[in-house]
């Protein structure tokens, strides 16, 4: 004979009965708790094998004997067995910046959900309910592979950071799984994550679960850099006293939820840059007050900028020390500027490069010493300076002054053409070869006039620093002769009347001395 254990509704129907006693009214009480545990309909099937003798003292099924043990069992109203794999409902919520797919396999080939697809509507009816779309009766120690993609209108820095395990009637959790940013991501940015149903969640009790994707948000942080920038690509990192904000808050750090805007301070009076030497260009710059500022980008703007680059450049000082009194007119770009009467001294700064300087002075006999760029005037000399690249943090700042002149005397020496070849040379003009075969022309501080007669008489010949000299020769004049011009006992200039240069030019650094030689041809 096969016998079958008591069941679990047994015990509990033999301990209503010892609560209740034996009249037939606790019978009855006992009747109606057992037809509302037993839901199933067992409660009646135990009660019709009692009335039907199938059942022994024990409360144990009296089979055929000739029934197998499937049959047996198959026949058995088992009202308290447990199947250990019987599965449980699963629900999947939504993030609403991912797409996940869920897969049976780690191999990502059977898919849970064939037409998984949310509604993006959060404020619809329908969107309020998402995960009793998604429900899968999974089994204790199961596991379900995730496959996960950021959508594109999710928040940049907005990472999945675990799966989250929870009984769905409480609030209780039961798991929770980690997802590394950086694990498993393939080359597309897709990350995959592994959700075990452990056999011991719930104590290994059957309940209904919620499966939660949740993410969490990355600060965004921002790279800010300025240089100073020299002439010649050298470069000083971070100008003293500048400062970056974000949001008007001295950090590089925000959330990524918050729109922002980036501004950067500098001293106005040191550096100045322009909106191209920005990157990204910037939406304004204020060089008079020191002030630049990006656009603002908002939270959800597609293109976001977490690099802000500036280059500074130095402004450049000039001062003039005019202690000759000889400075008239000062001007930058045309404009003129203040002079200080009490200590002679003229300023400019925040002076870029290829900005123009003009300075007049009254006096010929003046100059402005260190600019070599000039006009002569009526009264006069007028310096023009082109402000220059800064080359290093030493050059940002340049002084003149006022001076006089340099000058120097030039020797010369002369030969004496043979009496015969003079006479010749007569007999062609009136004039006196000795008085115009030869002239030199002085144009500078000093306009003035030498012949070749007054050379022969050793008068010097003095010349400043802004002169011009020029030494002209009649060829014409030479006939069967020709003269040698020695410049500064080096080089040697032959003219006779067939040359085609017989005027020479030069410039106060360019001569020390002269010998003039005149020759007759043999």
């Amino acid at each position: 004979m096969f016998k079958m254990k008591r069941t679990l509704i047994l015990m509990l129907c033999f301990s209503c009965v010892l609560l209740s006693g034996c009249n037939s009214s606790d019978d009855l009480i006992t009747k109606f708790y057992m037809e509302k545990l037993d839901t199933s309909g067992k409660y009646n099937e135990y009660m019709r094998l009692k009335e039907e003798n199938k059942l022994d003292k024990n409360g144990e099924y009296i089979g055929d004997q000739s029934q197998t043990d499937e049959e047996a069992e198959a026949a058995i109203p088992a009202m308290a067995s447990v199947a250990e794999d019987r599965p449980f409902h699963v629900a999947f919520a939504e993030n609403r910046a991912f797409n996940i797919e869920y897969y049976k396999d780690e191999k990502y080939t059977e898919i849970l959900f064939a037409n998984q697809e949310y509604n993006e509507d959060e404020n619809s009816e329908e969107s309020e309910n998402q995960t009793d779309k998604f429900i899968y009766d999974a089994k204790l120690g199961e596991k379900i592979y995730a496959k996960i993609t950021k959508k594109d209108n999710a928040i940049d820095l907005y990472e999945l950071s675990s799966f989250r395990i929870k009984n769905k009637d409480g609030d209780s959790v039961l798991s929770d799984i980690n997802v590394e940013k950086s694990d498993n991501i393939d080359n597309k940015g897709t990350q995959y994550a592994e959700i075990e149903f452990d056999p011991n969640i719930n104590n290994g009790e059957e309940c209904d679960m919620v499966v939660e994707p949740l993410g969490k948000f990355h600060m965004r942080t921002f790279t800010l850099r300025d240089d100073i920038v020299y002439y010649g690509g050298m470069v000083q990192n971070s100008a003293k006293d500048s400062q970056w904000l974000i949001n008007d808050i001295n950090t590089n750090v925000i959330s990524p939820e918050l729109s922002y805007t980036v501004k950067y301070s500098f001293p106005a009076d040191i550096y100045y840059t322009d909106k191209s030497d920005c990157k990204p260009e910037a939406y304004s710059v204020d060089n008079e007050k020191g002030i630049v500022e990006f656009k603002k980008v908002n939270a959800d703007d597609i293109d976001k900028f977490q690099t802000y680059y500036i280059k500074l450049y130095p402004y450049t000082s000039v001062q003039l020390n005019d202690k000759q009194n000889t400075v008239v007119d000062f001007s930058v770009n045309g404009n003129r500027d203040d002079y200080n009467e009490k200590d002679k001294n003229y300023s400019v700064s925040k002076l870029k490069p290829n900005d123009s300087i003009s300075i007049s002075l009254d006096n010929i006999k003046y100059k402005v010493s260190g600019i070599d760029t000039y006009e002569k005037g009526e009264s006069g000399y007028t310096f023009i300076y082109s402000v220059p690249e800064v080359k290093s943090a030493d050059k940002t700042n340049i002084f003149f002054s006022t001076e006089k002149w340099s000058n120097k005397t030039i020797t010369v020496s002369t030969s004496e053409p043979k009496k015969n070849w003079i006479e010749i040379i007569s007999s062609l003009g009136k004039e006196s070869p000795t008085d115009s075969i030869l002239i030199i022309e002085k144009d500078g501080i000093e306009n003035d006039s030498y012949s070749y007669k007054d050379l022969k008489n050793k008068k010097k010949i003095k010349i400043y620093e802004p002169d011009k000299i020029k030494l002209s020769i009649k060829k014409e004049m030479l006939g069967v002769g020709y003269v040698t011009i020695t410049v500064n006992d080096q080089e040697k200039y032959t003219i006779d009347s067939n040359s085609d240069k017989c005027v020479f030019e030069f410039d106060y650094d360019q001569l020390e001395s002269l010998d003039i030689k005149f020759s007759e041809k043999v």
